[in-house]
């Protein structure tokens, strides 16, 4: 569809040769996605599966507000976290993120501004609508159905784009790549110390998950039905004699066992509502035992 779109407006281009090999692309593209809709129409009855997945139950305004936190977060090749709550840490720390994320589009339109004479702007404009493209159509389809929230997973593709346009306009007439070196380091020390959080918990966890799952083999979603347990960690400052509370996700019985059925399982599909009609294809956490 970005493609499409970027077709359209290079219509008006006089001066762009592609045309003709863009309308091929289209057509042929456009053509394999017809027949693969069409497979899966005729085959299981749906288009992408979407009469399986069923619609949502509920659709809060803080579930929109974190999405269009998280699509906001395309822009950013360096740090992306996929939300995790409600809670207002949760929510400030992903709006402290989107404005990072703000402040490098910024920088991005400035050094557009800066080399754009030396730039095929023509080549950047078709990655940037692609991503956009994508990331709004994304949004929208998580509003009507029943999908993961837009994290860094769902939004890669976006990413992707905007991450190599930026890499391209940076490198161009570069006279040190420190800075970015620097930065490309710290994020992925942030990253690799965000994501181990505690491995000796999870070990401990798969080896009381695996031999259950083998009994689940067949069971093609996961829902997550101890939401209502919580697990609420307390935390003590010593010098100001105060307390604290926050509920971490990866302490959350029901968030480690999807997680953790979900790598040994990855072909198992998550849901974020119990709104599938066959019951006897969902595997809910509660059946899973952990000590």
């Amino acid at each position: 569809m970005g493609v499409g779109v970027f077709w359209v407006l290079m219509l008006r281009v006089k001066a762009f040769p592609l045309k003709g090999d863009f309308f091929k692309l289209l057509l042929f593209a456009g053509l394999g996605i017809c027949i693969y809709i069409g497979v899966n129409y005729n085959v299981y009855g749906s288009f992408t599966g979407e009469n399986l997945r069923g619609a949502p139950s509920a659709y809060y305004a803080v579930y929109i507000f974190r999405d269009i936190l998280g699509v906001s977060n395309v822009v950013d090749p360096f740090i992306g976290i996929k939300p995790t709550s409600n809670s207002i840490v949760s929510i400030a720390f992903q709006i402290l993120l989107m404005i990072f994320d703000l402040l490098l589009l910024k920088y991005l339109v400035r050094l557009v501004r800066i080399k754009k004479e030396n730039l095929q702007l023509q080549f950047h404009y078709l990655l940037w609508i692609i991503s956009g493209v994508y990331a709004i159509t994304l949004l929208i389809s998580g509003y009507f159905q029943q999908i993961e929230e837009m994290n860094v997973r769902m939004l890669a593709a976006a990413n992707f784009c905007v991450f190599f346009s930026f890499l391209v306009i940076y490198f161009k007439d570069l006279k040190s790549d420190a800075f970015i070196f620097r930065l490309g380091s710290f994020f992925l020390m942030f990253l690799t110390i965000y994501s181990l959080k505690s491995p000796e918990n999870y070990l401990k966890n798969k080896a009381e998950i695996v031999p259950q799952m083998v009994q689940f083999k067949e069971k093609k979603y996961m829902y997550n039905d101890e939401k209502d347990i919580k697990i609420i960690t307390e935390y003590h400052i010593p010098v100001l004699e105060k307390s604290f509370t926050y509920q971490h996700t990866n302490t959350q019985k029901g968030e480690i066992k999807q997680a953790i059925a979900g790598t040994i399982n990855p072909q198992i599909k998550w849901l974020k509502y119990d709104t599938v009609k066959d019951k006897s294809q969902i595997l809910y956490t509660s059946r899973l035992i952990l000590k």
